[in-house]
């Protein structure tokens, strides 16, 4: 025998088919062994979770809903339940616990509240009664007050009137040279007219607490109401030795109002800016028209007294006085700047005042241009 010298052959057959069908069958076996398994242990954990976790947690679920719906006498068993499951179903149960006792005392609480509130207002209603008829008392004393302020004013302005005319006569049939008898006269007349002019407020004030104020509403000239103010107002000028001067725009139309009240109006301010203008001192009533707005402005300007920021808005409060020294010196009743806004309120016209102390003050009375004339 030689090297690479064939004795013989030897032949080998595997039969791969049946190779093949068996590791099919191994691989069918271990599949389907696996998926028993998963399906066993996929069983097993539903049923422990079922058991100790989602059944517990169904009743909470049912639990707080019976607390929405107002039930708080709710609790749980915690048999069961996993561990953590049971330390919350526990925190639920004592929280339930703590809200049925604090629902208790609310109700209690409500209940003393409720009485509470039931007492006070019957309480309330007694004192609404009682309110009641004092205010009825209190109107049928306001109202014979007014009637007989009113009755009493009436009264006084005839006997008034016929003293401050028999003054004018008697003043103006003095001779020359009786200057004293004149000066007598003079002031006969002028404290007639103070007198004549405190009452005519205080009737107003009467009206206007009795609602029976009444106003025309008639086209007007301011120009002519100027002219009135001026000639009645520029003796008492002349008397405190103040300036009173006057001027009206050309272009400002005829307005919608009341005369009387209107000259009124402009004859109390000119009369507080003359009493609380110092010697020498300057007062002016001018009406312009406000380009802004239409309006009409009538402006009263004096480099007075003056003012106080906190004490602007209290004068057009009745029988309001800023200064009581200034009011023995000038005499005067609180009543002027109040009839001033009633007049200005009734008519559609709105006050307003800008002032300092020791600079003067100038109040503006501004007619709307609703209330224009064409």
């Amino acid at each position: 025998w030689t090297l690479d010298s064939v004795g013989g052959a030897i032949s080998i057959v595997i039969p791969l088919d049946q190779q093949q069908q068996a590791v099919r069958d191994n691989v069918v076996r271990d599949v389907v062994y696996f998926l028993l398994i998963t399906l066993l242990i996929g069983a097993v954990v539903y049923a422990v979770t079922t058991i100790f976790v989602f059944r517990p947690l169904n009743r909470m679920k049912l639990a707080f809903a019976e607390m929405g719906e107002g039930q708080l006498v709710v609790s749980l068993d915690d048999t069961n339940a996993a561990k953590e499951v049971s330390r919350l179903i526990e925190r639920f149960n004592s929280t339930a616990a703590e809200l049925h006792t604090i629902y208790g005392h609310l109700e209690e609480q409500v209940e003393s509240r409720t009485d509470d509130l039931r007492k006070a207002n019957t309480a309330l209603e007694r004192q609404r009664d009682t309110l009641e008829h004092l205010n009825t008392e209190l109107a049928k004393e306001t109202q014979f007050k007014s009637d007989l302020l009113s009755m009493v004013n009436h009264e006084l302005r005839t006997p008034l009137t016929s003293i401050i005319t028999f003054a004018q006569i008697s003043r103006e049939a003095c001779p020359p040279d009786r200057e004293s008898e004149r000066h007598s006269w003079e002031e006969i007349e002028k404290n007639s007219q103070i007198l004549l002019a405190m009452i005519n407020d205080m009737l107003d004030i009467a009206r206007s607490d009795a609602g029976s104020i009444r106003t025309a509403c008639e086209p007007m000239d301011l120009g002519d109401i100027v002219c009135a103010v001026k000639g009645t107002m520029t003796p008492l000028a002349q008397k405190y030795s103040v300036a009173f001067c006057t001027q009206v725009s050309s272009d400002v139309p005829l307005v919608n109002g009341d005369f009387e009240k209107t000259q009124r109006m402009l004859e109390n301010l000119a009369s507080n800016a003359i009493k609380f203008t110092p010697d020498g001192g300057t007062v002016e009533l001018s009406i312009n028209v406000d380009e802004s707005d239409g309006s009409v402005r009538m402006r009263m300007a004096d480099d007075g007294i003056g003012i106080a920021p906190e004490d602007q808005e209290r004068i057009f409060e009745r029988f309001f006085q800023v200064d009581s020294t200034s009011t023995r010196k000038y005499n005067g009743s609180g009543l002027g700047l109040a009839l001033v806004r009633e007049y200005a309120a009734v008519q559609g016209f709105s006050v307003s005042v800008e002032s300092e102390l020791g600079r003067g003050s100038i109040f503006v009375i501004s007619i709307p241009s609703g209330l224009i004339v064409g």
